[in-house]
């Protein structure tokens, strides 16, 4: 946790090393890219208004990096007034007004280094994009160094109308699943012989499932984050950081997914979408006539595409001052692109995910690399991200979004987009939902993969998945 240092705040480990890293290259930067499509024009004060009132309340959002005397990296605070605002606040009209457009804007300021001495993170206004409709977009740009995904998304809603209570009470519900001694405390009848039996049995199944889940997630932790995934086009290792391209899907319903994870009993929204993922990344190396499909398998080999998924260490409550910062974990997800159905696909998914939910392994891996930057230092940490990068193929990310419709700047928000930059990996996919709607965006390395035929993967597989559940 951050400390206070008068008008210093000390920052995490992970944000300690994004900020060495961008200090040693400002090209490796992992800046984080929100869109916000607007339905009808809004005003340059409007918008200046809304990040007065709303996001420099935040302490977090009016304060630059500095490195201290020390050698240590911290954020100071400094009065962000009209002139600083001004200049984190850029307008543009589109040509065009097209997606492709908007995306070679976003892939050009991906890379823009970070001016010294101003915030972080900068605001531009996209006028006269038209693709779906008469409307604007306007386009956030962060450095992860000032929160991560479900952070950044945090500060989207904050600057949105009619969400704030919503939010809340998301943030507070504490979402408990029965466990099995639950269930076998309950007894279903009989005498105090039968009872107690049934609560011995239960507690030693209990401590022996605790047993083997800490046994399987210091396993996780230790070895498999050292192992390489299997060799295919997605896992070409040293890719060029330099750069990157942004797609976004078509809006989906989110309705049609909550209805196929009801007919596949026990299964959830969050399970139905990973095998999706996985039937997309399938396609892809299909199509490219990848070695890993070809090949036939082995009893010695296991052919699989290994992800790093983004998981949150937060708790239900928060303070204003907690809310915005790097509390993430990176578990590494086994991908079952060698399933050749659906159904397959989803179990396999569903038993990994159940796994994460049930066991200590997020928190493992998080403690074990605060220990090694409490003994070996920073740059241990950073050895360890960039290795992890090079043994993983991809990134996924799921965020959920606000539930129903809101408003930005007293204009309907149309879409919602969300990317991050993978740094030396060569795809990052994100998932978010808004509304009763769902899209997903991916962050490619052109010279690993062709971004609009990995996205034509991805909307091929939903919609033959929404078929075979008509």
């Amino acid at each position: 946790a951050a400390v206070e240092h008068g008008r210093r705040r000390s920052m995490t480990f992970f944000e300690e090393g994004i900020c060495c890293s961008y200090e040693e290259d400002p090209l490796q930067n992992m800046n984080i890219e929100a869109l916000v499509v607007l339905d009808g024009e809004v005003t340059r004060e409007h918008v200046k208004l809304l990040l007065h009132e709303r996001l420099l309340r935040f302490e977090r959002f009016r304060s630059k990096v500095v490195r201290t005397e020390r050698g240590r990296f911290c954020f100071e605070e400094l009065h962000v007034g009209d002139e600083v605002l001004d200049s984190i606040l850029f307008e543009k009209d589109l040509e065009h007004g097209t997606w492709e457009e908007l995306h070679e804007y976003q892939r050009v300021l991906l890379f823009m280094p970070w001016r010294e001495g101003l915030p972080r993170w900068d605001v531009h206004i996209l006028r006269k994009f038209t693709e779906e409709g008469e409307g604007m977009a306007i386009l956030f740009r962060f450095d992860h160094s000032l929160g991560d995904g479900f952070s950044i998304s945090k500060v989207l809603l904050s600057l949105t109308d009619h969400s704030s209570e919503r939010q809340e009470e998301l943030l507070q519900t504490k979402r408990r699943t029965k466990t099995r001694e639950e269930l076998d405390n309950k007894g279903g009848g009989g005498g105090m012989l039968t009872m107690l039996v049934r609560s011995t049995v239960g507690l030693l199944a209990s401590q022996l499932r605790r047993v083997l889940y800490f046994a399987r997630g210091l396993w996780i932790a230790v070895v498999e984050m050292e192992l390489n995934d299997s060799r295919s086009i997605l896992s070409v290792r040293n890719t060029n950081p330099r750069e990157k391209e942004m797609r976004i899907s078509r809006v989906y319903s989110l309705d049609a997914i909550k209805s196929i994870a009801r007919k596949e009993e026990g299964a959830t929204v969050n399970d139905v979408l990973m095998a999706i993922i996985s039937g997309a990344l399938r396609r892809f190396l299909e199509l490219n006539r990848d070695p890993l499909l070809l090949q036939p398998s082995s009893f010695m080999s296991t052919k699989l595409v290994r992800a790093i998924m983004a998981a949150s260490l937060r708790g239900t409550e928060h303070h204003v001052k907690s809310v915005f910062a790097n509390d993430i974990t990176f578990l590494p997800v086994n991908i079952p692109v060698t399933e050749t159905d659906f159904r397959g696909r989803l179990n396999k998914m569903r038993k990994y995910i159940d796994f994460f939910k049930a066991s200590p392994t997020p928190l493992m891996i998080y403690v074990l690399q605060q220990v090694l930057v409490y003994v070996f230092g920073q740059k241990v940490l950073q050895w360890k991200i960039a290795r992890t990068q090079r043994k993983q193929s991809l990134v996924i990310s799921n965020l959920p979004g606000p539930r129903e419709k809101v408003l930005f700047a007293r204009q309907v928000v149309r879409r919602l987009g969300f990317w991050v930059n993978p740094a030396r990996m060569s795809l990052m996919i994100s998932i978010l939902s808004y509304g009763k709607d769902f899209s997903i965006m991916t962050t490619t390395d052109p010279q690993v993969i062709d971004a609009g035929q990995f996205m034509s993967s991805i909307e091929d597989e939903i919609a033959s998945v929404m078929r075979q559940y008509e």
